[in-house]
């Protein structure tokens, strides 16, 4: 399933605006920019990414130079952390919490967006 847009729901950036639809290649590379304009700490953007089979997925971005610059590289670092240690020492409960929402994160074609300037 590929992302087609993104609806801000909240962000404490005042370039993006509460409740815009924006296609999906239009948001990341302004959350890029915004994270990249971060001098400290991160700014809380709380979207919702829609899909080409209808399907939606709500999130926190924590946007920030050195971690979260945009939605896929939210979705790639919590992919990332299910192969750590940290991960392999949560509780069980907690692992199949998690795994929810990765589960779907694994669903995610980004071959039309990893490309973007």
């Amino acid at each position: 399933m590929r992302p087609t847009h993104v609806v801000v729901n909240f962000s404490e950036s005042p370039w993006f605006e509460d409740g815009v639809e924006t296609p999906f290649e239009a948001f990341e590379k302004k959350a890029r920019q915004i994270a990249w304009g971060s001098t400290e700490g991160y700014i809380k953007t709380h979207v919702s990414v829609f899909f080409d089979n209808d399907a939606h997925f709500a999130c926190r971005i924590d946007l920030q130079r050195s971690k979260e610059t945009c939605f896929y590289s939210y979705v790639q670092s919590r992919l990332d952390f299910l192969r750590t240690e940290r991960f392999n020492a949560l509780p069980d409960i907690v692992k199949a919490s998690y795994r929810k929402s990765t589960d779907f994160m694994e669903l995610i074609d980004f071959s039309d967006v990893l490309n973007l300037s």
